[in-house]
């Protein structure tokens, strides 16, 4: 009975997973006071995090939601180049300090010493640099080369092909990745093709189990890739194509690819508040 509701959810998601389907969740808040009180009060909690007062907070929820939003990317550049309050992006970096520890926290245990692991989405290569311990080699894999250090070997991705060769990774870790790319399926098989037999993936993922909560997780994601790490070129804005599923529903997606069941499924709940969506761990051994 479970699995058939979740099923049930996973198709709704499935047709609505697109980016453009962002446009129809914001117009949707404007008509629907129910959805526009949710995302409004989540608003209100990520933005006392970045430290408004009550009344500024109040005052951008409603000027958010105003106007019909026709073209996405004009109105990320309106908000940010006129609505956003400036205090609140100030305090952008001090509300981010310590998450990459944070994160790291969550699968440090999984790891193995001496092995070669290649980070997908590392971004700044700041956890990468955690995983630098105990005989580690690690590589950062990106659209972009963002990397603190180059001490952190960084590989170019492609779309969804990270253009390492098949089988070379000891270990491939991808912390809230595989929901940015328009085809997740795609990119977890990627995932799998560089690891060596007997290898390890680790992912930490970020979830919905509702239509409610995929709709929060859509909203909240662009959110905080779109306007608070805001990109003015098209080419280099995070995608945001809203590919969120259940935990059950990644796990399903494996064992219909690879025949695996993961080796740990751990519920990691809500750990960030700058971000507060839920997030679930998984690590696969492969044969």
């Amino acid at each position: 009975m479970v699995s058939s509701k979740i099923s049930l959810v996973e198709s709704i998601m499935n047709v609505l997973s697109s980016e453009a389907n962002l446009l129809r969740l914001l117009n949707l808040a404007r008509r629907n006071p129910q959805t526009m009180l949710m995302l409004e009060d989540m608003l209100y909690n990520v933005f006392i995090h970045l430290g408004w007062t009550d009344a500024d907070t109040h005052s951008y929820c409603c000027r958010l939601f105003e106007d019909e939003v026709i073209e996405l990317a004009n109105w990320e550049a309106s908000l940010v180049h006129h609505c956003m309050p400036q205090p609140g992006l100030s305090n952008l970096k001090v509300a981010m300090a310590g998450r990459a520890e944070q994160v790291y926290a969550k699968f440090a245990e999984y790891l193995k010493p001496d092995v070669h692991v290649l980070d997908l989405g590392g971004g700044s290569g700041e956890i990468a640099e955690l995983m630098m311990t105990d005989g580690r080699k690690v590589s950062v894999a990106d659209v972009r080369d963002w990397r603190r250090s180059s001490a952190v070997r960084f590989v170019k991705v492609h779309g969804n092909s990270i253009g390492w060769l098949d089988r070379t990774a000891d270990l491939l870790t991808a912390f809230h990745t595989w929901h940015h790319s328009y085809n997740p399926e795609e990119l977890v098989k990627e995932s799998f093709r560089v690891v060596k037999p007997g290898g390890r993936v680790i992912i930490i993922e970020t979830v919905a189990d509702t239509l409610e909560e995929y709709l929060y997780t859509c909203f909240i994601d662009w959110l905080y890739n779109r306007i608070f790490h805001y990109e003015a070129r098209p080419e280099d804005k995070v995608p945001v194509p809203c590919q969120f599923r259940s935990a059950v529903g990644w796990e399903q997606l494996i064992m219909r690819l690879y025949g695996l069941t993961p080796t740990v499924s751990t519920n990691l709940g809500i750990y960030q508040d700058l971000a507060p969506l839920h997030h679930h761990l998984l690590v696969y051994d492969l044969p």
